[in-house]
């Protein structure tokens, strides 16, 4: 009877599964057909298990769905979906021709709708979870790639500052020497393309940092006029090259002191009035700046105007997103990685303002930079009781640098400075030396063999223990935010980006200038 029928019917499946395995241990390999049959042959089974027995076999109802839901984790959607089709067609029959499930036809309608929604449901969760999983594993290749970035970004800074530190110090060096007017102009061709290739540097190293976050901005008391100022002062020679007027407007009785990044803000200022100079052939750029007060703070706006080759409309989105330019052939006139535009946006846009570009081909381009910033005071005067001269400080310089051009660099720079200084080749040297004698101020190189200069800092904080503090001056060619932030925590003082250069060493030392008094016992 129906036992017997029962049992011919499992020993023949046995029978096929066994001649099956065999098959596929002779002939392995992928073969889509194998794997319909496989899953025919599974449901058909099942279904006919169910069309021999009443609610009994309804305990056998999570096998069904493990056949379909299992085929389709191993081969995928489309065998899911030939599973769900053959099971819903099978458990079907059984309710049309078992008396059982026809006569409890609710119960066998809800099961049948669980063939064909559960799998589904399943099948979408595991979607999901697999896309959460290439989510990580895309997340931790991404982080990866922005270590190496990193990596790259701060070697690459550090090598070519490295030699440009050599070239622009010496040159610094020279300009204080007894020159005729054919070798000053060398010098100052010299000099000028040094500083190109060192703004383009600094600006790329920019643009990445700000692509990824990782531009942090400083709030600080300062003149925006004297930035402004700065910034006219830089590019009047470049425009008069070019037979350009470059005319500042800034209104006497406008407000100048304010609170907020100047070296940003100067950076903004620069690329926008340095990139009209740029693409101005005659004619003249206008740089006007005006406030307005709002509340407690102030609105103020920067407007460079240029009589120069314009943008067109279709050109103005990509120029703004950076590495762009109004012609980007190989026959275009101007020099430049396309980069003014584009990172200053990208500065304007971290500072909360807003940047707006109009433009007339062949009739000029506007750039209209628009800031919210607090208002400022302004410094009290400052009467220098030593006459002025860095020299009547008396104070004495150890510098900590591993490359011998750099180290001649440094103590000429501080000598013209009227700086006296000893140097040390790596941080254990510097030990050594300040172990021997007292110095008043220290210029520490950051990566050096032996000893670097993050724990040679920190050596030297633990001997102080909070007393006879020497100001540390960071000296370093790697300009990443992390080598800063890294500075600051071990202990440094200030931090100098190299190539090094009069000023700013000058500027670096004055903004420790109150520690920089004359150390007992040391050299003088």
């Amino acid at each position: 009877g129906i036992l017997t029928w029962g049992l011919t019917t499992v020993v023949g499946y046995l029978v096929f599964a066994t001649a099956w395995y065999l098959m596929v241990r002779r002939y392995p390999g992928k073969a889509p057909w194998r794997r319909n049959v496989s899953l025919v042959a599974d449901l058909t089974i099942m279904t006919v298990w169910f069309q021999m027995g009443g609610g009994e076999v309804a305990t056998y109802y999570p096998i069904f769905l493990w056949v379909i839901i299992g085929n389709g984790i191993r081969f995928g959607e489309k065998y899911l979906l030939r599973g769900i089709v053959v099971g819903a067609a099978g458990f079907a029959s059984v309710l049309v021709v078992n008396p059982y499930w026809h006569a409890n036809l609710e119960v066998g309608l809800g099961l049948l709708l669980g063939v064909l929604v559960l799998p589904i449901f399943y099948q979408g969760a595991l979607r999901r979870l697999r896309l959460m999983n290439d989510l990580k594993v895309e997340l931790a290749k991404s982080r990866l790639a922005e270590k190496a970035k990193d990596r790259f970004l701060a070697t690459m800074s550090h090598e070519l500052r490295t030699p440009l530190n050599g070239v622009l110090g010496m040159a610094e060096s020279l300009r204080a020497s007894d020159l005729d007017r054919d070798q000053r102009t060398q010098l100052d061709i010299m000099s000028r393309s040094v500083e190109a290739l060192l703004h383009t540097i600094s600006d790329i190293l920019d643009y990445s940092g700000l692509a990824g976050d990782e531009v942090d901005l400083t709030t600080q008391e300062f003149d925006l006029r004297a930035v402004v100022s700065d910034v006219e002062c830089l590019l009047r020679t470049p425009a008069e090259e070019r037979g350009l007027d470059l005319e500042l407007d800034y209104p006497e009785g406008q407000e100048q002191f304010f609170k907020g990044d100047s070296a940003r803000i100067r950076q903004v200022v620069f690329h926008v009035t340095a990139n009209a100079v740029k693409f101005t052939e005659k004619g003249g750029v206008r740089l006007a700046v005006r406030t307005y007060r709002k509340g407690e703070s102030h609105r103020v706006r920067l407007t460079v105007e240029d009589t120069g080759i314009g943008i067109p409309a279709d050109r103005l989105e990509a120029v703004l997103k950076g590495f762009q330019q109004v012609d980007n052939s190989t026959t275009r006139k101007n020099d430049g990685v396309g980069l003014g535009l584009g990172l200053t946006k990208r500065l304007v846009d971290l500072m909360g303002g807003d940047l707006e570009v109009k433009s007339r081909v062949g009739k000029g381009t506007t750039v209209t930079v628009t800031l919210t910033l607090e208002e400022g005071t302004a410094p009290a005067p400052v009467r220098n009781e030593t006459g002025g001269s860095l020299r009547s400080y008396g104070i004495t310089g150890l510098v900590v640098e591993d490359n011998k051009f750099n180290q001649a660099v440094l103590v000429r720079l501080l000598k013209m400075i009227g700086i006296d200084s000893e140097v040390a080749a790596n941080g254990a040297e510097a030990l050594e030396k300040l172990e021997r004698g007292a110095f008043d101020i220290i210029f520490m190189d950051v990566r050096m063999p032996v000893m670097n200069g993050y724990d040679a800092t920190l050596h030297i904080r633990q001997r102080e223990a909070g007393e006879n503090h020497i100001p540390i001056i960071a000296v370093t060619a790697d300009v990443t935010r992390n080598v800063e932030q890294q500075c600051r925590k071990v202990g440094m003082d200030a931090f100098l980006d190299k190539p090094v250069t009069v000023n700013k060493l000058v500027a670096a030392i004055e903004g420790v200038g109150a520690a920089c008094s004359p150390r007992e016992g040391a050299p003088v």
